[in-house]
């Protein structure tokens, strides 16, 4: 996925938890599934309808859809996961159109596919639960923005409202593929780690760090002392991707050598919202003022 990326506050009531449970609760002959919030978001306290999803304008009002909806994200009212994207582009004066779409045989169960685009942002969102264990994932697919909306924080402001949206409703991790331009060193920022570990032997960090040194822009020294780092990533340390991107040394023409490292490379990447090491990581980029 691309990063290519005072909060105004969300029109959300805050409510109690709705009291509805697993056992007592049904849609279309399907258990609904509901996680307590904590009473941030509100919970509609029925199964969602398809009227609900049309009412805050969102499109995919199919009985397939609606029903993966209710057992992924239980009675979470849809003009609440609308406006985690709304609130967050709205300062780049952007509206977006949402839709869902049930989405079979994920890696780890049935899945409700939501995009969002319009007026140069674009991307691909999938929440899936697990069938065993119950647990939720989303996989972060593609997200774009035009240039004209680049640097405006834009990305940064998503990713705090998708995260605490994520933590609401009980979310497990987060999962996307780190590449195209900048992601390879950005997600690393952002606190997501590779889940296995032969994720290293296919960067060719090392052959990065010879060109560097062929340019002139790196000496042999820096040469040397980043290559340990280089190894551990290459041998499949998981903590070796943090240490690298937040490496301080510069290029001799004043760019970040760990960005000339990770920009570019491709891995996938996970974030693990139990991790509070990797959420402090993760707040500490999008939302300095909250830790």
């Amino acid at each position: 996925s691309s990063v290519s990326f005072p909060r105004p506050k969300p029109s959300i009531k805050t409510i109690r938890p709705a009291q509805i449970t697993p056992e007592n609760s049904m849609f279309g002959g399907e258990k609904l599934k509901v996680t307590p919030t904590g009473g941030k978001l509100k919970r509609l306290g029925k199964p969602v309808e398809g009227d609900d999803l049309t009412s805050a304008n969102i499109f995919g009002t199919d009985v397939n859809t609606v029903s993966l909806y209710n057992k992924i994200l239980g009675d979470l009212d849809p003009k609440d996961l609308k406006n985690t994207f709304d609130d967050a582009f709205a300062q780049g004066g952007v509206t977006g159109t949402m839709r869902l779409q049930g989405r079979l045989s994920t890696p780890s169960g049935d899945g409700l596919l939501v995009t969002y685009s319009n007026q140069g942002v674009s991307m691909k969102r999938t929440f899936s639960r697990n069938k065993k264990t119950g647990e939720i994932t989303v996989d972060h697919g593609t997200f774009e923005l035009v240039k004209d909306l680049q640097g405006k924080g834009l990305a940064k402001k998503y990713l705090k409202n998708a995260m605490e949206l994520y933590e609401d409703i009980g979310v497990k991790s987060v999962k996307l593929e780190a590449n195209i331009d900048v992601g390879g060193y950005a997600w690393a920022r952002y606190g997501f780690k590779p889940p296995s570990r032969n994720y290293g032997s296919d960067m060719n960090l090392s052959m990065t760090l010879d060109r560097l040194v062929e340019a002139g822009e790196i000496s042999s020294a820096q040469q040397l002392s980043t290559m340990k780092l280089v190894e551990r990533v290459r041998m499949g340390d998981k903590d070796a991707i943090w240490a690298l991107s937040d490496m301080t040394a510069t290029t001799n023409s004043g760019k970040k050598l760990s960005f000339e490292l990770l920009g570019g490379t491709f891995w996938e990447g996970e974030l693990v919202l139990s991790n509070k090491l990797a959420m402090r990581r993760f707040y500490s980029y999008v939302d300095p003022d909250r830790l």
